[in-house]
């Protein structure tokens, strides 16, 4: 099958629709059967249990947003916090939403244990580790070189300790970059 574009006079035969043609759905529209498939609420769509600690710092987050932006305020409808208290309204409002969706879908089976082994994999747990290390040695090692090696033993376990060149030079330009710019450019006193 290949889709045609009459007005053009184009034809691409690699095209095809992303759902496998059913030959009962040839003569109608070929995404017909897939809408039909489709959940027709999000809440028929099964939740992880990371959505409700997702839409809890979403809310978190706007909550925050809008605090930053009260200092803002000039009283006007005109200040500068207008548009970032609108905004963080809008987070706040849709966070509300979503969490309300997630903890009425999750209430019905939940499992604290799934919630852990789901947020905190080997992977979340080893860069936390090493953020925490990272935050304890930046006064000894200074910025380049604690971000250098931060990233580098990152990108490290995150490959599968394969790779390494391309590991090292990704730490390394990014560092470089980071150096380059808030040091140079923007005339940053990095720790």
């Amino acid at each position: 099958m290949s889709l045609k574009f009459h007005r053009l006079n184009l034809e691409f035969p690699n095209l095809r629709p992303h759902v496998r043609e059913v030959p009962s759905q040839r003569r109608g529209l070929p995404w017909k059967g897939a809408l039909n498939s489709m959940p027709q609420k999000t809440s028929q769509i099964k939740r992880n249990p990371g959505e409700v600690c997702f839409a809890a710092l979403f809310v978190l987050f706007g909550v925050l947003g809008y605090y930053f932006a009260l200092d803002m305020t000039s009283g006007s409808y005109s200040s500068p916090s207008v548009a970032p208290k609108i905004a963080s309204s809008v987070i706040i409002f849709m966070g509300f939403i979503e969490l309300r969706k997630s903890i009425k879908k999750l209430r019905k089976n939940f499992k604290s244990e799934g919630l852990f082994v789901f947020l905190f994999t080997r992977e979340v747990f080893f860069v936390l580790v090493l953020l925490g290390l990272y935050s304890i040695f930046l006064p000894v090692l200074h910025f380049p070189l604690g971000s250098f090696l931060f990233l580098l033993f990152s990108l490290l376990f995150l490959h599968r300790w394969k790779e390494i060149g391309l590991c090292f030079a990704i730490s390394v330009g990014t560092v470089t970059t980071l150096v380059g710019i808030f040091k140079y450019v923007f005339q940053v006193v990095l720790p």
